[in-house]
């Protein structure tokens, strides 16, 4: 039986002890029995709103090479993605994992229900509310193309990944990239991933770099994970899904971010609508680079003229021919004064009786 723990960062060694937190046992192998949650939250809606409104994210992920099909739900609690620290002082809530199991015929007779659907839908009658849902991988975002072994014929959501030597799976979601299934968790949101590229792109295997968009604060500085050995078999839709939501580009991680917060749309009146035409004015870094590169090969093309190399190159070589004939003709100017002066009256005299 899992534990649904209430939210809220425990107090350090300098606070004053408080009370432990509510608990809230959810059955993983009985859903049916899942109302109790909502039940123990009957005559507590402060607690219910400060337990659900301190949820990030919730996912039911299929666990991959088992023989017998299993998914994990996982709850990321706000304050602890697993890719930020906490702030100095405090100790980040628990992420919550736990597994639902395929049943077993016996247990269907029985009344059990086959897959975990039903358990999500009844959570999302508690999520909603507060704007949240479970999130399920889907072939839309992304789909491996390597068939599972155990299972032939059923397709597979996750990348086999390694970080450092923890390996794990990395599951490409219509609201981010989580890495599971040892704790911690890593879950990168749209809004927390500055950008991601590749390194080590070998033949049969790549790394993928994801650099974070830091959100909370000054305390907090920009990362760069790296994810390794991923197959080049999923390459492709790992580029897919990583260009349709635009994380390759840094330059659209400041829009991600405000899609996040919700903050992106302006608001009535003339501040929203300066500060959206500010933005909008505003050159990003990778306008910048590439304004710059085009300023340098314009500059190339201007300095760079065939028709003027051509003719310079020509006329070179004709003055040089000009001075070549000239040296010639003053070689053999030279060579005819050297005559005259030899042969002086002789010539002169050679040259008068030619003329008579």
């Amino acid at each position: 039986m899992s534990q649904f723990t209430a939210f809220s960062s425990r107090p350090s060694a300098a606070a004053p002890p408080t009370a432990a937190p509510k608990t809230v046992p959810i059955p993983a192998t009985t859903p049916a029995s899942l109302p109790e949650v909502e039940q123990a939250f009957a005559d507590q809606p402060e607690l219910k709103k400060r337990v659900y409104s301190a949820i990030e994210q919730v996912f039911c992920l299929p666990i991959p090479e088992k023989a017998k099909r299993q998914w994990n739900f996982i709850i990321v609690p706000k304050g602890n993605d697993g890719v930020n620290a906490a702030p100095e002082g405090t100790t980040p809530p628990e992420q919550i994992v736990w597994t639902f199991q395929e049943p077993t015929n016996k247990e269907l007779e029985a009344g059990a229900e086959a897959g975990p659907e039903h358990m999500a839908e009844r959570l999302n009658r508690f999520l909603t509310p507060f704007g949240k849902k479970v999130v399920f991988p889907t072939k839309e975002e992304f789909q491996s193309t390597i068939p599972q072994s155990h299972r032939k014929g059923e397709p597979g959501f996750h990348v086999k990944a390694f970080r450092g030597s923890k390996e794990g799976f990395l599951f490409l979601t219509s609201v981010g990239i989580i890495f599971g299934f040892k704790k911690p968790l890593l879950y990168f949101s749209f809004g927390s991933v500055e950008s991601i590229s590749y390194t080590s792109v070998l033949q049969r295997t790549f790394n993928l770099n994801v650099t974070t968009n830091p959100s909370g604060g000054a305390e907090q500085k920009s990362q760069e994970i790296e994810f390794s050995m991923l197959d080049q078999a999923d390459y492709t839709g790992i580029d897919q899904y990583i260009k349709h939501h635009g994380l390759n580009d840094a330059s659209m991680a400041a829009q991600r971010k405000a899609q996040m917060y919700n903050v992106n749309g302006p608001g009535e009146g003339g501040e929203g609508e300066e500060a959206a035409a500010a933005a909008g004015d505003e050159e990003t870094e990778l306008e910048k680079a590439q304004r710059i590169l085009e300023d340098e090969e314009d500059e190339d093309e201007e300095d760079y003229d065939p028709g003027s190399d051509g003719e310079s190159e020509g006329s070179g070589t004709s003055s040089d021919e000009d001075d070549d004939e000239d040296d010639e003709e003053g070689e053999e100017g030279d060579e005819n004064d050297i005559v005259q002066d030899e042969l002086g009256s002789e010539a002169e005299d050679v040259q008068l009786s030619d003329e008579e």
